[in-house]
This record gives C-alpha cells, structure tokens and sequence, in this order.
C-alpha cells in the first residue's frame, strides 16, 4: 500500500488525513488522466468525500478568500521602473512584529522601504530562501523519478543552480 503525507509548510486543515486525501486524488487523476482544480473540487463536494474538508463550502466566505487571494496576486504584480529605467516589485511580502501588541502580521510593504530595514530585509530574505528550497525539494521529487540520464542532468544542474543561489542569499543575509 502507497503511503502518503503533507508536504512541510502546507497549509492545509490539520483534520486532513493524507492518506485519505493522496488514495483519492490517486483515483481522481486514474479515472479523468490528470487532475484539474475543477475535477477536484467537483469529487470534493459530496459530504462524505476526503477531500470535503478541504474546501470552503460557506459562498460568502469562499467569495471572500477568492477576493483575498485575487489581491495577493494583485499586489504582487505591480513594478516600479525607477528613474534609471530598472523594473522592480513595489511591494514585498514581510511578516512583521505588531507593534503595542504580542504578535505578528503578515503585510505587502513598499520593496525600498523593506530593503531599508534590518529586520523586514532579513525576513523578506529568509522568505526567498524558503522559496529556492521549496523549488529544491521539486527537483529532488523529480529527480528521484527520472530514470534516463539526460533527464538527470538537467535536473542535476538545475538542482546545482538552486543550491548556488541558496548559498549567494545565505551570505546576503545580514547577522
């Protein structure tokens, strides 16, 4: 039997079973030869789907999240081209300590003014880094499929280059 688990860093409900959801998803890409968010949103509304409770069945509430959603990408596709016509993101994802309480939030701040900052470079930094190991472990995925050599050493390579530039960001961060 397939054994099968969340990812690290998934943001998934925690009453997920995995095993549950992967056999499913397993049967879903079978039956239709692949997924598509659609087919599997379709399969998930029965109630007594595994992937049920994945999903945000309230319209108002899904609407919203949809909305939010919508925004973050929003945000994240605006560049400015500065006076020497050099394309960078306005706004850069940061979590932040709320300052006169006990927590942290999670806000889109102007990139210039993150850059300015110790503590927002260094958050925005390790967020980058998280990404590049995030792609790492796609290619390790692949790499452990792949079976033919020429397939393996692009992936080798391409695994190469992510290391490098895990290591170059690692030296950007400041102590």
């Amino acid at each position: 039997m397939t054994e099968y688990k969340f990812r690290p860093g998934h943001h998934l409900p925690a009453r997920l079973d995995p095993n549950k959801i992967g056999e499913t998803l397993e049967r879903l890409s079978t039956k239709h030869d692949g997924l598509t968010p659609a087919k599997v949103v379709a399969a998930a509304r029965r109630e007594t789907s595994p992937l049920h409770r994945a999903f945000t069945w309230d319209d108002s509430e899904a609407a919203r999240k949809l909305r939010e959603h919508e925004a973050r990408q929003l945000i994240r596709s605006v560049v400015i081209i500065d006076i020497d016509r050099v394309e960078h993101l306005q706004f850069t994802h940061v979590t932040r300590v709320v300052e006169g309480e006990a927590g942290k939030e999670n806000v889109y701040l102007p990139t210039i003014r993150v850059v300015a900052d110790h503590d927002l470079f260094t958050d925005a930094l390790g967020k980058a880094i998280t990404r590049i190991s995030e792609a790492q472990r796609q290619v390790v995925d692949l790499q452990q499929v792949a079976k033919d050599n020429a397939r393996l050493g692009i992936i080798q390579s391409a695994s190469c280059h992510l290391q490098n530039a895990q290591k170059n960001l690692e030296e950007l961060r400041p102590q």
